[in-house]
């Protein structure tokens, strides 16, 4: 009956039936038949090519060895008492086993080999059946299994990266809710219509609307292309609310529409308020206070009132014509106002005196710059007012006082102050001389304008008397 089954070959015809590519693990193969030689023919044939072999001697314990251990091929006897080849077959697919079944047969008639198909079967073979054959077909159905085990890894993989990515998506989701959620700052979505999308609690709040209730918001007049703007929010019954409003355009269900971030800057606007009156009492006070002493300095020198108001009012107007920043201009007129006030210090027969002062005497005339900055350095100004009145007998070329300061070392302010101090004390009567006059003086600075005085100093000082016309009041 063997001889029926399968031919004889030689150890030349198997060496090698498993060709090239074979499967690169070894292929576990459970042989089933009822007839022992056969069963074991195939199994010798199999283990020769290289295989794992394992059999059974009928359905049921097929069954039993599919189940204690994995398999990748069955190769089946379909005839078998009790029990055959194809009911084993189905019941495997039925229980979703993924071992690939080649059946064995004598019986070719067309409705064997239908059931067979139907029943998921990878390859009939009919008696008698070669070595090659049955070698051939096992590694071909271990092939397929080792594709298909790998599409459904794949697929597996796949599957539970979609989960996980699934998973992180929605958790990211939900933390994003629950940040716009409790977030301080209103987050409104509208169409370009004005029509709302969206309306987180925060904004609910500010506007005094809920979401079914925010039609009639007039937020189109927030988003008329600024990106950020200020609004006012007066609601009865409540204090008035400065909203910051930022606004970018999204995709919104498919469509553009606009983000609306909206933020309580009230308290922020208040303070800065708040401060900024603060500061602009305390200039106040500065000013009053050097109003205070220009006064005290003038009533120690009657000769002389007035040159500081004079020279202030100059200075400012040479700051205007030379275009610097306007928040320097309090500070300098701040120094001009009081830039002789460490004549506080200067005994009053020198102030007053008629005529030429001595070496001596002049020595301590000069040291009213370094008074008045000894007095002023300890006041906390927002500008260099201490540094500007030390300053403003120096020359560009260094032949001024205190410090014998030349060129970009003496401040801006100080060059000002010193031209415009020269201009005005030339300009005017004092004791020991009647007035040069406007001429005289312009003439004076003109010609030392680069050696004794900035030139652009010069320049915007004479700009201001001749093409201003400029007056002192």
């Amino acid at each position: 009956m063997v001889e029926k089954m399968v031919s004889v070959v030689g150890p030349e015809a198997l060496g090698g039936c498993l060709g090239e590519g074979s499967h690169p693990e070894p292929v576990r193969v459970l042989v089933v038949d009822d007839e022992d030689p056969v069963r074991f023919t195939m199994q010798k044939w199999l283990e020769r090519g290289g295989f794992t072999v394992e059999t059974g001697t009928g359905v049921a314990q097929a069954i039993e060895r599919l189940q204690s251990s994995q398999h990748d091929v069955l190769v089946s006897n379909i005839c078998m008492p009790g029990a055959t080849g194809l009911d084993l077959l189905e019941r495997l697919r039925a229980e979703g086993s993924t071992v690939e079944v080649v059946l064995v047969t004598g019986l070719a008639d067309v409705e064997t080999v239908l059931t067979a198909m139907r029943r998921g079967v990878f390859d009939l073979l009919i008696k008698p059946v070669t070595a090659e054959q049955l070698c051939g077909a096992v590694l071909r159905a271990a092939r397929t299994k080792a594709l298909k085990d790998g599409n459904r890894r794949y697929r597996e993989r796949i599957e539970e990266l979609l989960i996980r990515r699934t998973e992180e998506a929605r958790e990211g989701e939900s933390r994003l809710a629950t940040i716009v959620a409790e977030s301080l700052d209103g987050i409104v979505v509208s169409d370009r219509q004005g029509r709302i999308l969206f309306l987180n609690p925060a904004a609910g709040r500010f506007l005094g609307k809920r979401i079914h209730e925010a039609h009639d918001l007039p937020l189109p007049k927030i988003v008329d292309g600024q990106t950020v703007r200020e609004i006012t929010l007066d609601r009865p019954g409540e204090p008035r609310r400065r909203l910051e409003v930022r606004v970018a355009v999204i995709r919104w269900a498919r469509r553009e529409a606009f983000l609306i971030v909206l933020r309580d800057v009230t308290a922020l606007r208040r303070a800065a308020e708040e401060r900024a009156q603060a500061l602009e009492r305390t200039l106040k006070a500065l000013q009053n206070t050097a109003e205070a002493l220009a006064t005290a300095v003038e009533m120690r020198d009657p000769y002389t009132s007035g040159h500081q108001r004079r020279v202030t009012m100059l200075a400012c107007a040479i700051h205007d014509e030379m275009g610097l920043p306007p928040d320097g201009r309090e500070g300098l007129r701040i120094a001009a106002m009081i830039h002789d006030l460490g004549k506080l210090q200067v005994p009053t027969e020198i102030l007053v005196k008629p005529a030429r002062l001595t070496d001596l005497e002049y020595r301590i005339l000069q040291g009213h710059s370094r008074a008045a900055y000894d007095i002023l350095k300890g006041v906390d100004f927002p500008w260099p007012v201490a540094r500007t009145v030390l300053q403003h007998h120096e020359r560009l070329d260094g032949s001024g006082y205190p410090d014998g300061l030349s060129g970009d070392a003496i401040l801006v302010e100080a060059r000002i102050l010193a031209v415009a101090d020269v201009v005005e004390a030339m300009a005017s009567h004092r004791p020991y001389r009647p007035a040069l006059g406007l001429d005289a003086a312009l003439a004076e600075v003109s010609d030392k304008a680069g050696t004794l005085y900035d030139a652009d100093v010069v320049r915007a000082c004479v700009a201001v008397f001749r093409d201003r016309e400029f007056q002192w009041s």
